[in-house]
């Protein structure tokens, strides 16, 4: 940061009369992992995980400030080679409560280094969205990653019974290196998001959703028809979505949500269809028992939509369904469960399908320390190339967390 800026920076943090504060903690996780192909061997690898993390807070009437910073070493053993990597972590916020009404947000995050694609596919989807970020199945490889986000928005009302929230992004990510990028290529986008939201009664409210995409791939390996021998193409992807939502509170603590919409699609990958309009619908039901002990929460979703897969950069019709759940039968245990399955309905990677779950359960120690109890799976359908059904490729996971948290407040 320029010298200069230091003085007039400073004097509007004084001004807005912050509230500093602060959060460390380290989570330390040890995993024993197999890989199961379609043929050969089964793989084992034992992962030692540590990530340190701090955070900082700085809170007044109409500011809020967040950053923090959470590197990654993960230790591999196994059947393989040995190795250490590093993931590291960065990102800042800024919360300004322009007037009563309205507050403006922005956010800047920042990832770099060794990742697993696993782990990064099987993200939870957010409400509204499509099923789930990521691309259209889960790989079971690592390599070296980026990735650098800029989001800016704002959230408002109008009058009494109106709600919006707008969002503008931008994004860079892909593989580290020319080699990394043979698996995940270097894309960049932006994005605007808007949706407005009317109450219609205290229990019912219908919202409208709208967005445009639009993602640049850069030179993404083409295969010939020569074996062995592939070429580089690079080109844009967009699509511009128009979803309506109707979100209606079965009880104070029992929601229910259904969307439809149309999503227009012009995907420009060799071979991809004619720009076309495709059609996207959700329905999903959540909720939670009434505060004490014991509790539940959880909930069911099902979902179809067109996203991108961000190996190959094709756009493809996904559908999905999910269910969770999880239970405290008293104040500092829990245990959980969640499963889900997915199948590309069109494309070149058409009848592919992945269903993935895990179980967990928790103790906690106040907010100080927990520790975690848990097993992951996932299998992969490939998509059908030969006619009959293809082999899966599963991957196992059973673990142990533990993480330990001081906050200054």
């Amino acid at each position: 940061m320029p010298a200069f800026l230091a003085p007039g920076l400073w004097s509007l943090v004084v001004s807005a009369g912050l509230t500093f504060s602060y959060d460390a903690g380290v989570r330390v996780e040890g995993r024993a992992e197999q890989i199961r192909p379609p043929v050969g061997e089964n793989t084992t690898t034992q992962v030692l995980e540590v990530e340190p993390g701090l955070g900082l807070l700085g809170v007044s009437p109409t500011l809020r400030l967040e950053a923090g910073y959470a590197p990654r070493l993960t230790r591999v053993g196994g059947d393989g080679p040995d190795s250490d990597t590093w993931l590291q972590r960065a990102w800042a916020m800024v919360r300004w409560h322009a007037s009563p009404r309205w507050q403006l947000r922005a956010r800047l995050a920042a990832t770099a280094g060794t990742v697993d694609l696993f782990r990064v596919a099987t993200a939870p989807s957010q409400p509204g969205e499509p099923p789930p970020v990521g691309q259209a199945a889960p790989v079971a490889t690592t390599l070296d990653y980026q990735r650098f986000e800029l989001v800016l928005g704002a959230d408002g009302t109008f009058g009494r019974h109106f709600d919006f929230r707008g969002d503008v992004a931008l994004m860079r990510e892909g593989g580290a290196s020319a080699s990394e990028r043979e698996v995940l290529p270097l894309q960049q986008g932006a994005a605007v998001r808007g949706d407005l939201a009317w109450r219609v009664t205290g229990r019912t409210s219908l919202a409208g959703v709208f967005s445009a995409v639009i993602t640049h791939y850069y030179d993404v390996s083409i295969a010939t028809a020569d074996p062995g021998v592939s070429v580089k193409r690079s080109w844009s992807n967009s699509m511009g979505r128009a979803e309506a939502f109707w979100r209606y509170a079965l009880t104070p603590r029992a929601r229910a949500r259904v969307g439809v919409g149309a999503v227009l699609v012009d995907g420009g990958a060799p071979g991809a269809s004619p720009p076309g309009l495709k059609p996207f619908g959700e329905a999903a039901l959540e909720g939670e028992t009434a505060p004490g002990w014991p509790r539940f929460s959880g909930g069911l979703l099902a979902a179809a939509a067109p996203i991108e897969d961000r190996l190959s950069g094709t756009i493809t019709q996904r559908a999905e369904a999910r269910a969770w759940g999880a239970w405290s039968p008293v104040e500092h245990w829990s245990l959980g469960a969640s499963a889900l399955g997915a199948r590309v309905m069109d494309g070149p990677t058409e009848r592919e399908a992945f269903v993935a779950g895990d179980v967990w359960v928790a103790v906690a120690v106040r907010d100080y320390f927990a520790t975690t109890l848990g097993g992951r799976w996932t299998t992969q359908w490939p998509a059908q190339v030969t006619g009959r059904a293809e082999l899966p490729l599963s991957r196992w996971v059973v673990y142990v967390s533990f993480h330990a948290a001081h906050h200054s407040r």
